[in-house]
């Protein structure tokens, strides 16, 4: 029974088919029941439809055709219409209403607008075998939007998606990435969102024809994918899009990604240095191997994309005096890319010398823009930037600024990556 005191009858399971109006019942006790016409029968609580016949203990006709999915031993519902009552006139005007608007959904809302208006492609729901359909007709089907080329009745072997099929693919799935259809595709848009989804155990053919192709469809900013007990999260999209020093720079589109987590500990010198900068450090040329190896396996080494940056190479005194241009792949991040500007890094000019600042990372990622709580992940982890002759850059396990001594082995190593299809 309901909340408001209307009893509900529900006891064995259903068989219904789309467009029948005809209901069988497994395990249900209808006409003994007490169940008549005048009945309000549903199965999801949100279409609601009236019995017109109980024709035996397993046997119902409704007013309306069932507009449902075909299915077996469903959950249903029937409010019983005790007439008379307020509840029963309550309960058949809002049968009429509802019934009214889904009729007035399915007849007139439901349609694709083309050439000739809102009604040229009308929506027939989710696809069926055993039904007729009439060319520029659009189904549903395995969660994406078709549109019959020609009149055809269907059967398994002209289903939507297969070879020789009298459907052509519409470009809006039916999952309803609508923010997508209406805004459109690329990194602008979506990098100014941040979703969160779970994008599953690997990258999916359509998804790395998504970012080969710059539109980035259905991925968005702190979505991530879960391969070997890591969260590989999505912190921006083209980030190093046309930057380099060689030709017009990187033109592959790219997404970076970043684990939540820190990949494992490590020092980034033996002793307490900056000599040589980050190019010169333990770090760099023999502790992100481990890193590299764990990218390589969750994702392919073949989609980790290489990408020049310059990088200090010499310091005198924690001061970053040289750099050079280099091939890039695993990297740990900059000051600027987790917080969007320099903090402990030494100043532009000591007033004499200007400080080597050509680094292509120098803009916050998206994800820390749009998330600033996702830089702390309650660990320590080393940033790239030399701060004096014996520190570098880092985050706090408190989520805070801070910096490390280069021989701290309890710091952790969170690089950032592109990947490319």
């Amino acid at each position: 029974m309901d909340s408001a005191g209307i009893p509900w009858y529900s006891t064995g399971t259903v068989n219904v088919t789309q467009g029948s109006t005809n209901v069988a019942g497994v395990g249900t006790n209808w006409a003994n029941a007490g169940l008549k016409v005048g009945d309000i029968f549903t199965i999801d609580k949100s279409r609601l439809y009236q019995i017109t016949a109980v024709n035996s203990n397993t046997s119902l006709s409704l007013q309306e055709a069932y507009q449902g999915a075909t299915g077996t031993s469903q959950v249903y519902f029937v409010i019983r219409n005790f007439a008379g009552t307020m509840q029963a006139q309550i309960a058949a005007q809002v049968s009429e209403l509802v019934n009214k608007y889904e009729s007035y959904i399915d007849t007139e809302l439901k349609q694709i607008t083309g050439p000739a208006g809102p009604t040229s492609f009308p929506y027939r729901g989710t696809w069926t075998t055993g039904r007729t359909y009439n060319g520029l007709d659009v189904v549903q089907y395995s969660n994406q939007l078709y549109m019959a080329l020609y009149g055809h009745t269907s059967t398994s072997a002209n289903a939507p998606g297969t070879s020789g099929t009298a459907w052509k693919v519409l470009s809006i799935a039916a999952s309803g990435d609508i923010i997508t259809a209406t805004f459109g595709s690329g990194p602008g848009f979506h990098n100014s969102i941040f979703r969160g989804k779970n994008l599953g155990s690997s990258v999916t053919a359509a998804q790395w024809s998504a970012i080969g192709g710059g539109t980035f469809d259905d991925l968005w900013i702190g979505d991530y994918w879960v391969i070997g007990g890591v969260n590989w999260r999505i912190a921006d999209f083209d980030y190093y899009f046309r930057s380099g020093d060689q030709g017009s720079g990187l033109l592959t589109h790219h997404a970076v990604i970043v684990p939540d987590a820190n990949l494992y500990p490590a020092n980034m010198n033996e002793t307490d240095t900056t000599e040589g900068g980050y190019l010169g450090s333990k770090m760099y040329t023999a502790n992100l191997a481990q890193a590299k190896e764990k990218i390589n396996a969750a994702f392919g080494s073949n989609h980790i994309l290489s990408y020049r940056e310059c990088m200090i190479n010499a310091t005198v005194n924690g001061i970053e005096i040289s750099g050079i241009w280099t091939n890039a792949t695993v990297e740990l991040m900059t000051e600027q890319m987790v917080y969007g500007g320099l903090v402990f890094k030494s100043g532009a000019s000591d007033g004499t010398n200007i400080r080597f600042r050509y680094t292509v990372s120098c803009k916050q990622l998206n994800l820390f823009r749009l998330r600033p709580d996702m830089i702390s992940n309650r660990m320590s982890y080393w940033l790239r930037d030399v701060v004096s002759a014996g520190s570098f850059a880092a985050v706090s396990n408190y989520g805070g600024v801070s910096y490390a001594k280069a021989s701290s082995n309890g710091m952790g190593v969170r690089p950032a990556f592109l990947i490319a299809a």
